[in-house]
């Protein structure tokens, strides 16, 4: 079966999921607390399963990170260094 994550809610190893049954795109994983599978969970429960993440996981997952920064000479530089030191 294809598995795929969403990309509404970007679901990570770790966080409660869910998967939908997904004409076409097999079965789509999101996080538990997602709006968009909290709308299948109420109209089609049917194709909606519990999930749960192996305990060791490996990969690459997509994140979207929303950073705030005072404007100083330097600070792109500075979080450009934070963000390969945590790889």
């Amino acid at each position: 079966m294809v598995i795929t994550y969403a990309k509404c809610c970007h679901p990570l190893p770790g966080d409660e999921i869910v998967g939908y049954l997904s004409a076409g795109r097999g079965l789509v994983v999101h996080r538990d607390t997602c709006n968009n599978v909290a709308t299948e969970l109420r109209d089609n429960p049917e194709r909606c399963l519990a999930l749960r993440w192996e305990k060791k996981v490996q990969g690459d997952f997509p994140v979207e990170l929303r950073v705030e920064l005072s404007n100083r000479r330097g600070a792109l530089a500075t979080l450009a260094t934070v963000i390969a030191e945590n790889e």
